[in-house]
Protein backbone atom coordinates (compact mmCIF):
# COMPACT_ATOMS: atom_id res chain seq x y z
CA UNK A 1 0.00 0.00 0.00
CA UNK A 2 1.28 3.56 -0.66
CA UNK A 3 0.95 4.10 2.99
CA UNK A 4 2.94 1.52 4.38
CA UNK A 5 6.01 2.44 1.76
CA UNK A 6 6.01 6.09 2.34
CA UNK A 7 6.02 5.29 6.35
CA UNK A 8 9.43 3.20 5.80
CA UNK A 9 10.94 5.63 3.91
CA UNK A 10 9.90 8.51 6.77
CA UNK A 11 13.20 10.20 8.19
CA UNK A 12 13.50 12.38 11.03
CA UNK A 13 15.86 14.01 9.80
CA UNK A 14 14.53 17.65 9.14
CA UNK A 15 14.48 19.54 5.22
CA UNK A 16 14.75 16.48 3.67
CA UNK A 17 12.48 16.28 -0.06
CA UNK A 18 12.00 13.47 -2.62
CA UNK A 19 15.29 12.53 -4.82
CA UNK A 20 13.53 12.81 -7.82
CA UNK A 21 13.47 16.88 -7.90
CA UNK A 22 16.82 18.59 -8.97
CA UNK A 23 17.88 20.16 -5.76
CA UNK A 24 21.40 21.04 -5.83
CA UNK A 25 23.83 21.24 -3.66
CA UNK A 26 20.82 21.53 -0.32
CA UNK A 27 19.01 18.00 -2.07
CA UNK A 28 22.55 16.12 -2.15
CA UNK A 29 23.11 17.38 1.83
CA UNK A 30 19.92 16.34 2.53
CA UNK A 31 20.26 12.64 0.78
CA UNK A 32 23.23 12.58 2.68
CA UNK A 33 21.32 12.59 6.15
CA UNK A 34 18.97 10.52 5.26
CA UNK A 35 21.34 7.53 4.79
CA UNK A 36 22.99 8.74 7.85
CA UNK A 37 19.78 8.56 9.50
CA UNK A 38 19.40 4.71 8.03
CA UNK A 39 22.55 3.77 9.36
CA UNK A 40 22.37 5.04 12.68
CA UNK A 41 18.85 3.07 13.15
CA UNK A 42 20.71 0.18 11.98
CA UNK A 43 23.28 0.62 14.56
CA UNK A 44 21.20 1.62 17.12
CA UNK A 45 18.98 -1.69 16.58
CA UNK A 46 22.13 -3.44 16.73
CA UNK A 47 23.32 -2.11 20.19
CA UNK A 48 19.62 -2.05 21.63
CA UNK A 49 20.28 -3.37 24.91
CA UNK A 50 16.42 -3.56 26.10
CA UNK A 51 15.69 -5.98 23.42
CA UNK A 52 15.02 -9.33 25.43
CA UNK A 53 16.46 -11.67 22.37
CA UNK A 54 20.28 -9.79 22.71
CA UNK A 55 22.00 -11.95 25.07
CA UNK A 56 24.54 -9.67 25.81
CA UNK A 57 24.59 -5.84 25.05
CA UNK A 58 28.12 -4.91 23.14
CA UNK A 59 28.50 -2.10 25.86
CA UNK A 60 27.54 -3.57 28.84
CA UNK A 61 29.29 -2.41 31.71
CA UNK A 62 28.94 -5.18 34.27
CA UNK A 63 31.50 -6.87 31.94
CA UNK A 64 33.92 -3.72 32.16
CA UNK A 65 37.19 -4.41 34.02
CA UNK A 66 38.02 -1.85 36.84
CA UNK A 67 40.28 0.65 35.91
CA UNK A 68 44.14 -0.50 35.18
CA UNK A 69 43.12 -3.83 35.31
CA UNK A 70 42.55 -4.89 31.78
CA UNK A 71 44.51 -7.04 29.77
CA UNK A 72 46.32 -10.94 30.77
CA UNK A 73 44.41 -12.63 33.89
CA UNK A 74 46.49 -12.59 36.78
CA UNK A 75 47.56 -16.24 37.06
CA UNK A 76 46.10 -16.36 41.00
CA UNK A 77 42.90 -16.52 39.22
CA UNK A 78 43.27 -19.94 37.83
CA UNK A 79 45.55 -21.35 41.46
CA UNK A 80 42.79 -20.23 43.28
CA UNK A 81 41.29 -23.65 45.18
CA UNK A 82 37.54 -24.07 45.28
CA UNK A 83 35.69 -26.85 47.63
CA UNK A 84 32.52 -28.51 47.51
CA UNK A 85 30.06 -26.20 49.72
CA UNK A 86 31.65 -22.75 48.91
CA UNK A 87 30.11 -19.77 49.29
CA UNK A 88 31.19 -17.66 46.00
CA UNK A 89 30.02 -14.87 44.20
CA UNK A 90 29.33 -14.61 40.50
CA UNK A 91 30.89 -11.88 38.03
CA UNK A 92 31.37 -11.49 34.57
CA UNK A 93 34.89 -10.77 33.68
CA UNK A 94 34.58 -8.88 29.96
CA UNK A 95 38.00 -10.07 28.98
CA UNK A 96 37.09 -14.16 28.83
CA UNK A 97 34.01 -14.79 26.47
CA UNK A 98 34.24 -18.71 27.47
CA UNK A 99 31.98 -19.63 30.30
CA UNK A 100 30.48 -16.28 30.80
CA UNK A 101 27.69 -16.60 33.48
CA UNK A 102 24.28 -14.49 32.16
CA UNK A 103 23.38 -11.10 32.59
CA UNK A 104 20.51 -12.11 35.07
CA UNK A 105 23.67 -14.34 37.14
CA UNK A 106 25.99 -11.19 37.89
CA UNK A 107 26.72 -10.34 41.23
CA UNK A 108 24.10 -13.24 42.77
CA UNK A 109 25.86 -15.65 45.21
CA UNK A 110 26.16 -19.37 45.01
CA UNK A 111 26.76 -22.63 46.57
CA UNK A 112 29.56 -24.63 44.38
CA UNK A 113 28.49 -28.20 44.22
CA UNK A 114 31.01 -29.67 41.72
CA UNK A 115 34.45 -28.65 40.74
CA UNK A 116 36.45 -29.59 37.00
CA UNK A 117 39.35 -28.71 35.53
CA UNK A 118 38.72 -25.38 34.15
CA UNK A 119 34.61 -24.80 35.50
CA UNK A 120 32.91 -24.04 38.74
CA UNK A 121 29.10 -25.88 39.02
CA UNK A 122 27.38 -23.40 41.27
CA UNK A 123 23.46 -23.49 42.98
CA UNK A 124 22.19 -20.24 42.09
CA UNK A 125 18.78 -18.67 43.05
CA UNK A 126 17.09 -17.30 40.43
CA UNK A 127 13.53 -15.71 40.82
CA UNK A 128 11.11 -16.17 38.19
CA UNK A 129 8.01 -14.57 38.33
CA UNK A 130 6.21 -15.79 42.23
CA UNK A 131 8.92 -18.41 42.29
CA UNK A 132 12.59 -18.91 43.50
CA UNK A 133 14.19 -21.74 41.73
CA UNK A 134 17.47 -22.81 42.52
CA UNK A 135 19.19 -23.20 39.06
CA UNK A 136 22.86 -25.03 38.21
CA UNK A 137 25.47 -23.06 36.54
CA UNK A 138 28.30 -24.16 35.35
CA UNK A 139 30.90 -21.00 35.06
CA UNK A 140 34.85 -20.31 34.21
CA UNK A 141 36.52 -19.75 37.63
CA UNK A 142 37.55 -16.48 36.26
CA UNK A 143 34.14 -15.20 36.68
CA UNK A 144 33.27 -16.30 40.36
CA UNK A 145 35.03 -14.81 43.27
CA UNK A 146 35.68 -16.47 46.16
CA UNK A 147 33.99 -15.57 49.99
CA UNK A 148 37.49 -14.21 51.33
CA UNK A 149 35.68 -11.04 52.39
CA UNK A 150 32.72 -13.53 54.55
CA UNK A 151 35.62 -15.16 56.39
CA UNK A 152 37.42 -11.97 57.00
CA UNK A 153 34.23 -10.89 58.14
CA UNK A 154 33.88 -13.85 60.51
CA UNK A 155 37.84 -13.60 61.94
CA UNK A 156 37.08 -10.01 62.83
CA UNK A 157 33.84 -11.25 64.54
CA UNK A 158 35.48 -13.63 66.85
CA UNK A 159 38.48 -11.57 67.82
CA UNK A 160 35.84 -8.85 68.91
CA UNK A 161 34.02 -11.49 70.71
CA UNK A 162 37.03 -12.56 72.68
CA UNK A 163 38.20 -9.18 73.56
CA UNK A 164 34.93 -8.77 74.91
CA UNK A 165 34.54 -11.87 76.41
CA UNK A 166 37.74 -11.14 78.23
CA UNK A 167 36.75 -7.26 79.54
CA UNK A 168 33.45 -8.64 80.35
CA UNK A 169 31.35 -6.14 77.60
CA UNK A 170 29.00 -6.27 75.13
CA UNK A 171 30.40 -5.88 71.59
CA UNK A 172 27.73 -5.07 68.53
CA UNK A 173 28.88 -7.35 65.60
CA UNK A 174 26.31 -6.43 62.96
CA UNK A 175 28.29 -3.66 60.38
CA UNK A 176 27.26 -0.73 60.49
CA UNK A 177 27.65 1.71 57.39
CA UNK A 178 29.68 4.37 57.32
CA UNK A 179 29.34 7.23 59.53
CA UNK A 180 30.49 10.95 58.95
CA UNK A 181 33.67 12.44 59.56
CA UNK A 182 33.99 14.02 63.13
CA UNK A 183 34.35 17.46 64.11
CA UNK A 184 37.86 18.53 63.40
CA UNK A 185 39.99 21.61 62.70
CA UNK A 186 41.20 21.94 59.08
CA UNK A 187 44.83 23.86 58.29
CA UNK A 188 44.60 26.40 55.89
CA UNK A 189 48.18 26.89 55.66
CA UNK A 190 47.72 30.84 55.64
CA UNK A 191 45.63 30.87 52.46
CA UNK A 192 42.13 32.64 53.62
CA UNK A 193 39.13 30.76 53.26
CA UNK A 194 36.97 31.86 50.09
CA UNK A 195 32.65 31.94 50.64
CA UNK A 196 30.92 30.04 47.74
CA UNK A 197 27.49 31.18 46.95
CA UNK A 198 24.87 31.01 43.99
CA UNK A 199 24.49 33.84 41.54
CA UNK A 200 21.79 35.70 42.36
CA UNK A 201 19.09 35.43 39.94
CA UNK A 202 18.59 38.73 39.08
CA UNK A 203 21.57 38.70 38.21
CA UNK A 204 21.15 36.14 35.62
CA UNK A 205 17.86 37.45 34.59
CA UNK A 206 19.29 40.91 33.03
CA UNK A 207 22.19 38.82 31.64
CA UNK A 208 19.68 36.73 29.64
CA UNK A 209 18.07 39.96 28.38
CA UNK A 210 21.06 41.41 27.44
CA UNK A 211 21.72 38.40 25.01
CA UNK A 212 18.44 38.54 23.90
Amino acid sequence: MPGRNKAKSSCSCPDLQPSGQDLGESGRVARLGADECEEEGRRGSLSNAGDPEIVKSPSDPKQYRPFRKHGVVPLATYLRIYKKGDIVDIKGMGTVQKGMPHKCYHGKTGRVYSVTQHAVGSVVNKQVKSKILANRINVRMKHSKSRDSFLKHMKENDQKKKEAKEKGTWVQLKRQPASPREAHFVRTNGKEPELLEPIPYEFMACWVLKIN
